[in-house]
């Protein structure tokens, strides 16, 4: 049976999604979904890397989705919770447990740390194979075979005699209150896990899949999906047979809610700063109605006190066991490596998507180290940064900023390119503006982002005031992801190992580069925003 949502109903979401959905949540005896014998929730969070909001702003975080999801359950809702990828790595906890915290925490969703959590389905992202080696696969076999929930591993090739556990499914059926979902995953590409031959394409899976779950009686079917928007909105535009009714997602780490061909792809805030919800009930006349909202969790929504308080636990003996991995004293992370006299912005709506002054110190830091390898510019791709809060000004910048900061090795070399070369890297940074890890931030340089029109237009060095000459030779510092032919390279195809210069800073870390600047800088840093990247929403641009 087709799924529809009632026109007058659309304009009502339409208008709560674009205002941020802040009032959604606003009331702690709020009823978050109907709880009517007619009607199921799903609530989806996406892209989950703490276990609890690490700002100090006391927002977001698991422990309130376990309470919303409580309160839902006591109203008398029937809830499936699902998760859209990304919840292993990487992360400080997840670095030295290896996921098992966050496993441990996502099992108990359900209030019980023992029972399977049967209305709990999740998918793989691509940080859930972080530790791509053969000789790890044990470990993703190990977060499975200790989770109590569901994985969708539609789309995902396995080698043999690798990741094997009846926890996997291909598509998953749930008939209740008279009303059957079907479910199935889609997984993006990016990585390449050496237990894994390969990935099918979102199209594929759902030509093969979609029939197949109507086929079994579904009367809704749901892609629960980990990949970027394009990717979502093609799906809605494959032939009627093969589109699912309703895409669930992650990948962007920003909400993201839009409709195409009547059928919606909703997404969440990364970190459980906030969480999807899809009441899903019969009108009348027997049709299946779809209303999705996005709910932000505010600091006034109590936290379910038995999971903080695992939380806490977790989270607390991951600093122990780094501390002690290092021969250091427990509170280790505690160590001032710096100050900062302004607040540092490094929340990913931000580095993700704009010019910030904590994207400006560590790129104009780069550039300064390797001046004597003739930089001339630095391009870093945000998802190399991964703290996610800003720093407050007038405060100490310590060893658990650093380790936040910088989950991953990240080598910086310089390479030789054109200036054909950096306009056409600038034309990806801003290709898909939705806060992806691909964006970049930068110093040498300047130049317009124009995103109405998706251009990076009025590229020029710094001292010059002419548009950069395509033929202009620049040497450009990067990190060694976006030239390495062992990963995606975020997408930075035109660039390569072979472009790399000779220069005995090659391979020095970003942190290092970071920790040596703090030290520099004694009285505390002040990086400012130069209109390096002009926004044409946000800024003034001549």
């Amino acid at each position: 049976m087709k799924s529809i949502t009632h026109p007058l109903l659309l304009f009502f979401i339409v208008i709560i999604l674009l205002s941020g959905c802040q009032h959604t949540t606003e009331k702690q005896n709020e009823n978050f979904s109907k709880a009517d014998k007619n009607s199921i929730t799903l609530l989806s969070i996406n892209d989950v890397y703490r276990l609890q909001d690490p700002s100090g702003q006391d927002f977001g975080g698991l422990a309130r989705v376990r309470s919303i999801r409580a309160q839902m359950e006591q109203q008398g809702a029937d809830v499936l919770m699902l998760h859209a990828g990304d919840f292993l790595h990487p992360s400080f906890n997840s670095r030295i447990f290896n996921g098992l915290g966050m496993i441990d925490i996502l099992s108990q969703l359900d209030g019980d740390a023992d029972a399977f959590d049967n209305n709990m389905i999740a998918v793989f992202g691509n940080h859930e194979f972080d530790k791509k080696r053969q000789s790890q696969a044990h470990l993703l076999q190990k977060a499975i075979d200790q989770s109590q929930f569901h994985w969708l591993d539609s789309n995902i090739q396995w080698q043999p005699e690798t990741i094997q556990s009846d926890k996997l499914k291909q598509t998953i059926l749930r008939k209740i209150n008279g009303i059957t979902i079907g479910f199935f995953g889609i997984t993006t590409d990016i990585q390449h896990p050496e237990y894994i031959n390969g990935f099918d394409s979102p199209d594929a899976t759902a030509q093969r899949l979609v029939p197949e779950l109507r086929a079994a009686g579904a009367d809704i079917v749901v892609a629960l999906t980990h990949h970027w928007l394009p990717a979502d909105r093609a799906l809605l535009t494959l032939e009627e047979a093969y589109r699912p009714d309703l895409i669930i997602g992650g990948h962007e780490h920003t909400r993201q809610a839009l409709m195409i061909n009547d059928r919606w792809i909703i997404k969440a805030d990364a970190d459980a700063k906030s969480m999807v919800a899809v009441d899903i009930s019969r009108n009348e006349d027997g049709a299946v109605l779809i209303e999705p909202r996005i709910m932000t969790l505010h600091s006034n929504i109590k936290k379910d006190a038995a999971l903080d308080a695992n939380i806490q636990i977790w989270d607390r003996n991951a600093e122990i066991e780094f501390c002690k991995s290092k021969s250091l004293p427990q509170d280790c992370l505690n160590k001032t490596y710096g100050l900062t006299q302004v607040e540092l912005v490094a929340e990913e709506d931000e580095i993700r998507r704009f010019e910030t002054n904590m994207g400006n110190f560590l790129a104009d830091s780069t550039r300064h180290a390797f001046k004597d390898c003739g930089a001339d510019a630095v391009m870093i791709n945000a998802g190399a940064i991964r703290l996610n809060h800003n720093i407050a000004a007038h405060s100490s910048i310590n060893q658990k900023h650093i380790e936040g900061l910088f989950p991953y090795s990240t080598g910086m070399y310089a390479i030789r390119i054109d200036g054909a070369v950096l306009k056409r890297m600038l034309q990806h940074a801003v290709t898909n503006w939705t806060a992806s890890g691909h964006w970049l931030i930068t110093s040498g340089f300047a130049f317009m982002h124009v995103p109405e029109l998706a251009q990076a237009e009025h590229v020029h060095m710094y001292g010059d005031d002419n548009e950069l000459s395509p033929q202009r030779e620049i040497v450009a510092v990067v990190p060694k992801y976006l030239i390495s032919a062992d990963t995606d390279q975020d997408g930075y195809t035109m660039i390569d190992q072979s472009m790399v210069v000779d220069c005995t800073l090659n391979g020095t870390e970003l942190k290092t580069i970071f920790i040596d600047s703090l030290a520099n800088q004694p009285n505390g840093i002040q990086p400012v925003l130069d209109r390096r990247i002009c926004n044409t929403q946000r800024n003034i641009c001549q």
